[in-house]
């Protein structure tokens, strides 16, 4: 049974696999950086980014050597920013220790690595029996075996874990990918799978009951708290105010723009500056947006600010266009302000 199982799944990947630049070879470096880089982000979206990472840091001599601005700039629009400040901190460690660990034990000490990035780099790099089990893998899995636990249980992920292990039967790397792909391509979430074209349809109790949108069992989602807040586009002679964040917390030390709590109407934004020492020409509303993080959204107004002299509020600077788009990272949370700022330049 384990066999034909992974024979049906190998085969279905041979023919039908994603061509990613990271799969091109099992190189250590390339391996750690993609897993870090498809953590909460799409697979199709990663792969700009890490042709231009590599392209900037082609070794992890050359990433341990960057600036955190350096790798944050490149990193910018990706999001969820700790996990390229766990990366350079693992990889700077590892290049002063001159090793390559290995074992799940010597991954899993590294920061930012938890047991799915650890188990993927051993399958893919050393050829390691392991199962990386996520979300994608437990879908497949709820629905092979009818599985009514929620997916993230430890008994579910154990199980998860324990029933592809025993199916492994060679190229942990492969099979690992390929049951990604499958959970990509044809188990797809919301009810919505591809049945017709899975390999392990003779394998799946919920395919044999058509029972699949069942499965797995969804838990209640929570409502993210909202937040208002007011975005200031402060310019002098084509210059526009920056403030780097807090080391910590969200989105920390990426640079913003002047953002105040609350939504303020022209006049207030106006009295505000004012009584900080600028003195202000010209104020205008601009068009709102709308962030989404992972625990909470952003609704953002947003105004124009043009200064009758160059002066800045404390703890803020000018930076021209030119640093914005080249030098120094802003969150994707602010894409709509930046893309004014370069359509009115």
């Amino acid at each position: 049974m384990s066999g034909s199982f992974s024979k049906a799944l190998l085969f279905w990947y041979s023919e039908n696999k994603r061509d990613f630049p990271w799969r091109r070879d099992r190189d250590f470096y390339h391996v750690y950086l993609s897993e870090v880089m498809l953590q909460q982000t799409r697979a199709s979206a990663v792969v700009p980014y890490y042709e231009r990472f590599l392209g900037k840091f082609p070794d992890m001599e050359s990433f341990a050597a960057a600036s955190e601005d350096e790798y944050l700039k490149l990193w910018e629009g990706l999001g969820y920013y700790s996990r390229v400040r766990n990366f350079h901190s693992a990889v700077s460690f590892l290049v002063k220790e001159k090793r390559i660990p290995e074992t799940k034990e010597e991954l899993l000490s590294l920061k930012g690595i938890g047991p799915y990035t650890a188990s993927i780099i051993l399958a893919i790099c050393f050829s390691k029996k392991e199962i990386a089990v996520d979300g994608n893998l437990f879908r497949i899995f709820a629905r092979l075996e009818c599985c009514d636990l929620e997916k993230n249980s430890p008994l579910s992920k154990r199980l998860c874990y324990d029933y592809f292990s025993e199916r492994l039967e060679e190229d942990p790397g492969a099979f690992n990918q390929a049951l990604m792909d499958l959970g990509e391509m044809v188990c797809l979430p919301h009810g919505s799978s591809l049945c017709g074209g899975c390999p392990l349809k003779s394998f799946c109790k919920s395919y044999e009951t058509n029972t699949m949108s069942l499965y797995p069992r969804k838990g209640v989602k929570k409502e993210k708290p909202v937040e208002e807040k007011t975005v200031l586009l402060v310019m002098y002679d084509g210059d526009v105010l920056l403030h780097q964040r807090d080391k910590d917390g969200l989105l920390a030390s990426l640079y913003e723009y002047i953002v105040l709590d609350g939504k303020w109407t022209c006049d207030e934004v106006r009295e505000y500056l004012q009584d900080n020492g600028l003195e202000i020409k010209s104020v205008f509303s601009l068009d709102g947006a709308r962030h989404v993080f992972s625990h909470k959204i952003w609704e953002m107004s947003g105004f124009r600010v043009v200064l009758k002299k160059k002066k800045a509020l404390a703890g803020t600077f000018f930076a021209s266009l030119d640093e914005v788009r080249d030098r120094y990272a802003l969150p994707s949370a602010f894409d709509s302000f930046t893309c004014f700022l370069f359509s009115s330049r």
